[in-house]
């Protein structure tokens, strides 16, 4: 059954505290919440334990997300550089597993921002990060953990910007840890339907990030939520719905927020 979960930038307004977010998911009638990975990574055992006991104590699943940098980059020319990228790559995996396993999400198959002056080698870059997530889904599949990778529009990165060159990406790599992360907003920005590009995801759609035109609060922008939910059924997709705005101050809060996204995505009659 699809669940309502939130990024933890929601408030990045805030110093980062995973467990603090845990509970202000909980409050807002979230069902879930996605972390920093590599601060998971870089945590202790101890900070771990108290993440997982403040998921549990507040029934909130938990899903990871990573930004790669040049450091990184799983997609580099370099092959040494390459290579440290999918050892890095290898070690947040294997924390998210400590943790129980769960879902990585997000772009981390290339540096970002991106290296806009290598742009027309995006094919040799695409055939590193192919080779590089052919090595880390093995390592997903021990720790029980689903990599998901995310489209990225092309006014923020040249390699995949749309589900056609995702779902190629995906069947290059082909493993079953792998699967997509579709963003609400970078749809907007890429495929002609969103509807259609929902569909076309079909059985890889593994997560959706949702927010609206705006990338504020769902509501504010000019989405056609019902083209969303049309493809979303259309495929059985019974995952996350994680809410991912952007909110550069504190702001009043209330359930509404979650409960908004349950009317348009989740409830048996949504408003048209």
């Amino acid at each position: 059954m699809r669940s309502v979960g939130v990024h933890y930038k929601r408030w990045a307004y805030r110093p980062y505290d995973a467990a603090l977010f845990i509970a202000l998911a909980r409050e807002l009638g979230y069902d879930q919440v996605e972390l920093d990975a590599e601060r998971l990574a870089g945590g202790s055992v101890l900070t771990r334990t108290r993440i997982g006991f403040e998921a549990r104590t507040h029934r909130i699943d938990l899903s990871y997300t990573w930004s790669a940098e040049t450091e990184s980059d799983l997609a580099s020319l370099d092959e040494a550089r390459r290579r440290g990228a999918v050892a890095y790559g290898s070690e947040i995996i294997k924390a998210i597993g400590q943790m129980g396993g769960g879902s990585l999400n997000g772009a981390f198959y290339a540096a970002f921002p991106p290296h806009w002056e290598l742009a027309g080698q995006a094919d040799r870059l695409f055939g590193q990060a192919v080779k590089s997530l052919r090595s880390l889904a093995w390592v997903a599949e021990s720790e029980d953990v689903l990599l998901n990778i995310k489209p990225i529009g092309r006014s923020e990165h040249f390699l995949i910007p749309n589900v056609e060159r995702a779902l190629t990406f995906v069947q290059a790599v082909n493993h079953s840890a792998l699967g997509l992360d579709l963003d609400t907003y970078h749809m907007a920005c890429e495929e002609q339907s969103i509807e259609e590009a929902i569909v076309q995801a079909g059985v890889y759609l593994k997560t959706v990030h949702v927010r609206d035109s705006t990338q504020t609060r769902v509501g504010e922008g000019t989405i056609d939520w019902a083209a969303v939910r049309r493809g979303l059924d259309g495929v059985h997709y019974d995952g996350p719905l994680i809410h991912n705005p952007i909110i550069t101050s504190e702001v009043a809060t209330t359930v509404h927020e979650s409960n908004f996204i349950r009317s348009l995505l989740i409830e048996e009659s949504p408003p048209s």
